[in-house]
């Protein structure tokens, strides 16, 4: 993982034992996931780490994915040329009818 940085930016109390947290990484509200945990769990601290690591690997998967998506663009985009897209005739008037 780069460098990517997961936050708690809300916290909400669901119940006596449950907690919610907002999570987000890079402060980027697109990433933004709610997570929750019990607080009578023996591992809270432990989960809670967990689940931002899972938030980070999640966001750099997906800019990961963008990055990919867009150097194929291009690779595309450099490897066509304008004689290969085919040329547009217009008939003129009264031509093929």
């Amino acid at each position: 993982m780069n460098t990517h940085t997961p936050e708690i930016v809300e916290t909400k109390e669901l119940t006596d034992d449950q907690v919610a947290y907002l999570i987000r990484c890079c402060g980027d509200p697109s990433t933004d996931s709610w997570h929750t945990i019990s607080v009578l769990c023996p591992n809270h601290e432990e989960q809670l780490v967990d689940r931002k690591a899972t938030v980070a690997a999640k966001h750099e998967a997906k800019v990961a994915w963008r990055q990919k998506r867009q150097a194929d663009a291009n690779d595309l985009a450099a490897h066509v040329s304008p004689s290969a897209c085919g040329k547009v005739t217009v008939p003129a008037e009264g031509e093929g009818q």
